[in-house]
């Protein structure tokens, strides 16, 4: 997982976004969730999927 983690951030890295997620489904189940970064920058709150 360390390289798709890597891999998120790398793309994200252009726009300067200060989060990221993503959620693969497969035949209506959730196989994978993954995010990183801060859903309020400033006040440094991390993001979090839910």
């Amino acid at each position: 997982m360390e390289y798709f983690d890597d891999s998120m951030a790398a793309l994200a890295q252009p726009w300067n976004a200060p989060a990221n997620g993503v959620c693969v489904v497969v035949d209506g189940e959730r196989v994978l969730t993954r995010g990183s970064g801060w859903r309020d920058y400033e006040k440094q709150l991390p993001f979090a999927l839910w």
